[in-house]
């Protein structure tokens, strides 16, 4: 079941800083998430997505004064991409998480990007496993419908490639599988040194050649 009060969008208010800090850093360990670093992140022009929805009572605690547009919904999932230029060769992609996110302050896109990484999806603790009403699902799927609307109004040629930087866990691979992404096998060793799985296996979201075809 998806929740009808959900909606999603590429804009984070900075009320909200904080509480993205704080679902960030409940799940990854590789740099320390803080209101400054993500007015940081966000303002490096990257793709974010963000899923708003009303709160549950036992997340009252994050919620912030009204904002316009939001009725007091709260952030309860979160999406961060970033840029590169690969030619499609996987080879190309840093080897690190710190070199991949510039130590995790991010930075602008590139003129020439050609690959989009899905660098971290996470939700509320409230929100994972049987608690939650598929959100982190939904942001996937949302985030892919931003991106194919990126790509229908950009003077460039989109994103041919499109990956993740996925924990080498045959579960989270399992479920970006269930998404629509193909494993690719290649895993980059050591690539989130101090998560509880460092390696990281690249799944594949990018079009195929039929998907292509149609868009064009």
């Amino acid at each position: 079941m998806t929740l009808e009060s959900l909606f999603f969008t590429p804009e984070l208010h900075p009320f909200h800083y904080p509480i993205v800090s704080a679902m960030l850093n409940e799940v990854w360990t590789q740099t320390k998430a803080t209101p400054e670093i993500m007015y940081e992140r966000v303002r490096s022009g990257q793709l974010f997505v963000v899923g708003y929805d009303n709160p549950k009572q036992e997340e009252l605690k994050y919620d912030r004064p009204s904002l316009a547009g939001h009725q007091n919904k709260i952030p309860v999932a979160f999406l961060e991409t970033i840029d590169l230029y690969t030619g499609g060769n996987m080879d190309c992609v840093p080897k690190s998480y710190a070199a991949l996110t510039n130590d995790g302050h991010w930075r602008m896109p590139l003129k020439n990007a050609d690959t989009l990484i899905l660098v971290d999806a996470t939700v509320l603790p409230t929100r994972r496993g049987e608690k939650g009403n598929n959100e982190a699902q939904e942001l996937i799927r949302a985030a892919r419908s931003m991106i194919d609307a990126y790509q229908l109004i950009s003077p460039f040629d989109g994103y041919p490639f499109i990956w993740t930087y996925t924990p080498d866990i045959p579960g989270v691979k399992r479920w970006h599988e269930k998404l629509g992404a193909r494993d690719s096998g290649y895993k980059i060793i050591n690539a989130r040194p101090g998560f509880s799985q460092p390696d990281v296996n690249l799944m594949d979201y990018s079009p195929s050649e039929s998907e292509v075809d149609e868009a064009d």
